[in-house]
């Protein structure tokens, strides 16, 4: 045991001497038995045992409380509690929060001016995962324990999951369906729409399978069925949150004629077809993509995009080919994600009416804006593409600008494949896959 400081001994010696009562009648010749005193005791132990006068710092010297100083300032900081009208010190005990400090990506007020985190730079992890295929999706999953999101993995005829949680931690892999006749799936899609997440599997011969999955729930929610009734082979899919559900876009080679190529829009998994297009041009040209807008939702299509609301649809022209996923849902309007003029990536924001928002902004900086990804999520866009340092994902406002103090991650190291995103609770989580092995990635986003 470490020797007892003589300051602490004195302290100890005087407590105890404060606490021992005069027990007179038990074995000190006193007259008969009387209570314990009741009497409250006066000293101290501890600093937040003595209540301040006026604004004087008192503190807990050997036992008794003493004025220490004309001002409080318990975290030696320079500055006196706000509370107490001493100062503008929003937390007294701790030295790194006061009115002038810059702000912390940590949920905290450090510089007492009422806002959390705001203009503050949030923080940035990578794990190395080993999973080299690129058939994979990852989706917000925001489990009650540490896990935030979920990935899915096809190897072969067989879809895995497996949960990841922020400090890189990665559970091991469940199977969540299998095929049983030779086929091999050749894309997955996966997204959160409330507490559910509904996971798409396209095998090689164009069958689409789908499953709803929800945490904490052992079993499927709905599923998993295929796709019944579909029109064509499908060639390629994509989905939308919406309220209470998704919009699911499929692009589909015609069963009666293999030279006719469908585009066909779903509003529930398994449904029939609430919209069926016959496609002219070939991609790129005519990437597919869905994105709710309003109560309606907008879908690509002869290289315009197109919104469906009930009534006409209406018809917006981009200034430039589009990117490969290139709508997406932001602040309740939609961006448009093309090449402008001059072979750069740019961003226009409509309305729900087709009405542009503005002027087209810049986009990051991009090897090929054709092959750039957005996904909405509330107020923010992510764009996912290639450029000089890698796979990377950018995160923009519901200005389409640069969001200062929140960073995303940047994935590099021999990633071959393009990132997939999802939106947690409290991260933006990215995955890609690579030439020996993948990378998860969280930007820990900040400000209000």
């Amino acid at each position: 045991m470490a020797p007892q400081s003589p300051r602490l001994g004195f302290a100890f010696a005087m407590v105890t001497l404060a606490l021992t009562p005069d027990f007179r009648g038990c074995g000190n010749g006193g007259g008969g038995d009387e209570p314990l005193p009741t009497a409250p005791f006066e000293g101290c132990l501890i600093d937040a045992d003595c209540e301040a006068r006026m604004c004087a710092d008192v503190r807990c010297l050997a036992g008794t409380c003493e004025v220490v100083d004309d001002l409080i300032d318990r975290d030696g900081d320079g500055d006196g509690p706000a509370a107490m009208g001493c100062g503008t010190d929003c937390d007294d005990f701790n030295p790194a929060v006061r009115p002038g400090v810059p702000e912390r990506c940590n949920f905290v007020d450090d510089d007492c001016d009422g806002s959390i985190d705001e203009s503050a730079t949030g923080e940035e992890v990578a794990y190395p995962v080993m999973i080299t295929s690129e058939v994979a999706a990852l989706a917000a999953w925001d489990d009650a324990s540490a896990e935030r999101f979920v990935l899915f993995e096809a190897t072969s005829s067989v879809v895995f999951m497996r949960t990841a949680s922020l400090d890189g931690t990665i559970g091991e892999p469940t199977e969540v369906f299998r095929l049983d006749r030779g086929s091999e799936f050749d894309q997955l899609v996966a997204l959160r729409s409330g507490t559910d997440v509904l996971l798409l599997a396209r095998t090689d011969i164009g069958a689409v399978r789908w499953v709803v999955l929800r945490p904490g729930v052992p079993d499927a929610v709905a599923g998993p069925e295929f796709f019944e009734d579909l029109p064509g082979q499908v060639l390629d899919m994509e989905v939308a949150e919406r309220d209470g559900g998704w919009w699911i876009a499929f692009d589909q080679q015609s069963f009666l004629d293999e030279t006719e190529r469908l585009r066909t829009v779903h509003d529930r998994p398994g449904g029939d077809p609430i919209l069926t297009l016959d496609l002219r041009l070939e991609p790129p040209e005519d990437p597919l993509d869905v994105a709710a807008l309003g109560t309606g939702y907008a879908v690509t299509f002869d290289g315009r995009v197109e919104i469906h609301g009930g009534g006409a649809p209406i018809v917006v022209t981009p200034a430039g080919a589009l990117s490969r996923r290139p709508l997406a849902n932001v602040d309740e309007s939609l961006v448009i994600g093309f090449a402008d003029a001059a072979g750069f990536l740019s961003l226009q924001r409509v309305m729900a009416d087709g009405t542009p928002i503005g002027t087209p902004v810049p986009g990051p900086s991009v090897i090929d804006p054709t092959i750039a990804s957005l996904r909405g999520f509330g107020e923010f866009l992510t764009i996912g593409a290639f450029a000089d340092r890698g796979a990377a994902v950018w995160l923009r406002g519901p200005d389409l600008e640069r969001v200062v103090g929140r960073e995303s991650p940047v994935i590099t190291d021999g990633v071959i494949s393009t990132p997939h995103v999802g939106w947690g609770a409290d991260a933006l989580g990215v995955f890609a896959a690579g030439l020996t092995g993948s990378v998860v990635a969280y930007g820990i986003p900040c400000g209000p």
